[in-house]
């Protein structure tokens, strides 16, 4: 197992600057993109909006060498893969940097975009002014992580090699820049220095420096004329020499002891309390939704696995017909999914045949044509791409790399690419990191794939920045390839690629009104000096079943993080249901979610609080349960120990993403999720198999229509429980009654919709009598149903029968008595 040091942190995924979901940029459409007259365009991003539009196919010299290998190849090769042990992007010795942060960052600037950070928090920073020079204040905010912000900063100046002065402790430093009076005159170099706060390190930000030349004018340095993750040590940036760091760092963590055996699953499976949730008419509801069962749940890859020293990990998996693939940063690892065995583990490098670094992985199980696709980058230009030449993954595959940093992503590289895959095309999206932000989506026609050969590669280039964009994988045919993605805090984007992939289109359109939300901050956790990062609040995956698209993400949720989804209707883009699952004292963080043709969803995530190192958690809804509705959060797998592990800018990085999805074969739900192994500071995951198939999903709905009684209400019935025959919970209720009034509940399998009394009778004959009850004061009754002692032994109701239901009562009025609407009751078993 690789030392703690030695792990190596992928990049976190570009975010955009604070504000920009709703800003409205000024139209700037790709250059492959001819605005025509008469085109709608997106206020927000400038793209042509419900027109299909033309991508730019990618030169088949962008690929490299297609070929076909099996598996017994990439394990002889994975025989001379060694685990690296120093890697480049952890501080290994080095001292900290002046750096711009890039847009991945989260950082508090006073003024403009941009700000400056001390990389690593290196405690003792310097500048060189060049010449005598007077330092009036600078505006100082937090960096990172909550527990790892500098104790305090002072600033002290120096003329030559001779200290003549400093300024006084400053210790107001939080995400609200604030201002510090610095003072000094005469003075030809600074150095900044701060209280540490986390293992010798203080990190912090500074902004709008203002301070007089030996001329006598004023400037003030704010930074915007920098690149995003500039490095400014060794540059002259504003004729100032910007100094490596001299702080002292505390040792580096000892090296990390193989674990014992991972525990076994919990054997009860606890419920934590959960609450939440908005509707499209953003009433709140949530928290009492129906749970899927626990099936099983066994250990995935985890830190020390071959190729497996990153942080963090980029959970994803997916289930096929007999297996269950894994991918991490930098493993891929095959399980029988009957018996949870490891078939297989490789690092990606062997993988794909490829040297240096591989991260950014994504795998799916095309459910089509009953095959696999896997991608990573080399966080650069380079897309590796495997598709597998059969549903058995420890056999042969397709493999290649397509450069996409061309065309107008020429000099850009690949971040955060997501992977989606139906019956028409194998589709990509990422973000081109570089300047102005930019998305870009690929659509590879999968019918030559399936043939042993790559087809035509389509690009959509400078599209909006969205974070991310996801492909909806489809276990129904939805006839369309959806993607969708936030446009701003109320908002959704579609995004519809359009046939034939040989030369696609694609189509914009927008899904208006949904439920505000906001970035979460960083979650506490147990033992954790440095809180959780939760990663922003980009989309974290997408599926489209019977007619409708299912996503999640991470949302502010009362003080703390939730996880929100949605149900969105693609065809006329409108949301259907929404909700944000929270929990008393848990922050969860990284939600996917999966749906079943029956409407069953379930999602998976993490989730910490202060006594609770970072764990595995599921909850779910049957698709009988309210609009908006999901179940509390499930624990299935506990974290075993304390979590912090930062990067150069001052995060505690966790995700980057978990994988919620559907098995093609018995329709149960697989979902594999992150959590802390029992040493500090190292990470496992976990994949967990549920199950719909003993939820009753009966229908209950209520039909015909009632007339005004004597109190001047209409009656109507409705129900609590379930239409569960086994469970046989259902009660009866009946409302809007005259007071005080005998009546009873009767049922039938016919409805009907006649004038009979005072009212309209709603159930056809032969009918039967339920035991008559009386009415309350405030008008309403109830009687609970028992399915196993119904009166009338003709009047017997079975499992998987339809019956309705409605309320005779008598009333002061010509007839003497009227009736309630119906209510029809599916019952399942």
């Amino acid at each position: 197992v690789a030392p703690a040091w030695a792990q190596e942190i992928i990049p976190a995924p570009e975010v955009p600057a604070k504000g920009a979901l709703d800003v409205e940029a000024p139209v700037q459409m790709a250059r492959d993109v001819v605005v025509q007259e008469g085109d709608e365009i997106d206020p927000i991003g400038g793209e042509v909006l419900n027109r299909a539009v033309h991508g730019v196919r990618i030169p088949a010299a962008n690929w490299g060498e297609v070929r076909i290998e099996t598996m017994a190849e990439v394990l002889e090769r994975e025989k001379n893969f060694v685990q690296p042990t120093h890697n480049p992007r952890v501080r290994n010795g080095r001292q900290g940097e002046w750096q711009i942060p890039s847009r991945k960052i989260t950082s508090f600037p006073h003024s403009g975009e941009k700000c400056l950070i001390n990389r690593w928090g290196d405690t003792s920073m310097g500048i060189g002014l060049g010449g005598l020079t007077d330092v009036a204040d600078v505006w100082v905010a937090s960096q990172g992580g909550d527990g790892i912000w500098a104790k305090g900063l002072r600033v002290v100046g120096f003329r030559g090699e001779t200290e003549v002065g400093a300024s006084e402790w400053f210790t107001d430093i939080d995400r609200d820049p604030s201002l510090m009076q610095i003072n000094l005159t005469g003075v030809d170099r600074l150095v900044f220095e701060a209280k540490a706060a986390q293992e010798g390190a203080g990190f912090y930000a500074i902004d709008d420096l203002r301070l007089t030349g030996a001329d006598g004018v004023e400037t003030v340095i704010d930074f915007e004329a920098a690149d995003w993750d500039a490095r400014l040590t060794g540059t002259g940036f504003a004729g100032f020499t910007w100094e490596v760091g001299t702080g002292q760092f505390d040792d580096p963590k000892p090296i990390i002891i193989p674990a014992p055996q991972e525990g076994a699953a919990p054997a009860t499976v606890p419920s934590l309390t959960g609450a939440g949730g908005t509707t499209a008419s953003s009433s709140v509801l949530g928290g009492s939704g129906t749970p899927p069962s626990f099936i099983q749940e066994f250990r995935g890859p985890r830190f020390g696995d071959s190729g497996a020293n990153f942080i963090p990990p980029d959970t994803c998996g997916a289930v096929g017909v007999d297996y269950f693939c894994a991918m991490v940063n930098a493993n891929l690892s095959i399980y029988d999914k009957a018996t949870g065995a490891r078939q297989l583990t490789t690092s990606l490098g062997s993988f794909f045949g490829v040297g240096g670094t591989v991260g950014d992985p994504r795998i799916a199980y095309d459910n089509a044509s009953d095959r696999w696709v896997a991608i990573a980058t080399n966080f650069g230009e380079l897309c590796y791409f495997a598709y597998s030449t059969s549903g058995d993954p420890l056999g042969s595959w397709l493999k290649t790399s397509i450069d996409l940093a061309e065309g107008s992503d020429a000099g850009r590289w690949v971040d955060y690419p997501t992977l989606g895959v139906d019956s028409r095309g194998v589709f990509i999206e990422a973000f081109m990191v570089g300047s102005p932000a930019r998305m870009s989506i690929f659509a590879i026609d999968k019918a030559p794939l399936l043939s042993g050969s790559l087809g035509a590669v389509t690009a959509f280039r400078n599209l909006t920045w969205d974070g991310a964009i996801h492909h909806a994988t489809q276990t129904t045919d939805a006839g369309q390839s959806w993607m969708i993605s936030t446009r701003s805090s109320t908002s959704l984007r579609l995004r519809r690629i359009n046939e034939p992939l040989s030369n696609p289109t694609l189509t914009t359109s927008i899904v208006n009104g949904i439920p505000s939300f906001s970035t979460a901050n960083d979650a506490p956790a147990q033992g954790s000096t440095v809180n959780i990062n939760t990663g922003g609040s980009r989309l974290m995956g997408a599926c489209y079943v019977n007619g409708s698209i299912w996503t999640s993400h991470t949302v502010a949720a009362g003080g703390k993080s939730g996880a929100r989804w949605y149900e969105v209707n693609p065809t006329n883009a409108s949301l259907i249901q929404s909700g944000t699952l929270t929990d008393p004292s848990l922050w969860l963080y990284f939600p996917t979610v999966s749906a079943d043709a029956s409407g069953n969803v379930v999602m998976g995530f993490s989730g910490s609080d202060a006594n609770t190192f970072p764990s595995a958690y599921y909850a779910g809804r049957a698709a009988s349960d309210p609009v908006g509705e999901m179940s509390s959060a499930i624990l299935y797998s506990a974290g075993q120990a304390s979590y912090t592990v930062t990067d150069g800018a001052g995060r505690n990085r966790w995700g980057d993403y978990s994988q919620t999805s559907l098995d093609p074969v018995d329709g149960t739900f697989w979902t594999i999720q992150e959590r802390t192994r029992n040493i500090q500071n190292s990470w496992v995951t976990r994949i967990a198999q549920l199950d719909y198939g003993d939820i009753c999903a009966g229908n209950i709905s209520t039909y015909c229509t009632a007339v005004p009684n004597s109190s001047g209400s209409i009656a109507t019935v409705s129900s609590a429980g379930s239409s569960s025959f086994s469970a046989n919970d259902l009660v009866l209720f009946a409302a809007g009654l005259p007071s005080s009034t005998f009546g009873l509940f009767f049922y039938g399998q016919t409805q009907a919709q006649q004038p009979v009394g005072d009212g309209n009778l709603c159930i056809g004959n032969p009918f039967y009598r339920l035991p008559p009850v009386q009415s309350s004061v405030f008008g309403d009754a109830f009687f609970p149903l028992d399915l196993n002692n119904l009166p009338n032994p003709e009047g017997q109701i079975a499992a998987g029968e339809t019956w309705n239901f409605s309320f005779w009562f008598r009333q002061v009025s010509p007839a003497g008595f009227s009736f309630s609407n119906g209510l029809n009751v599916e019952f399942c078993p």
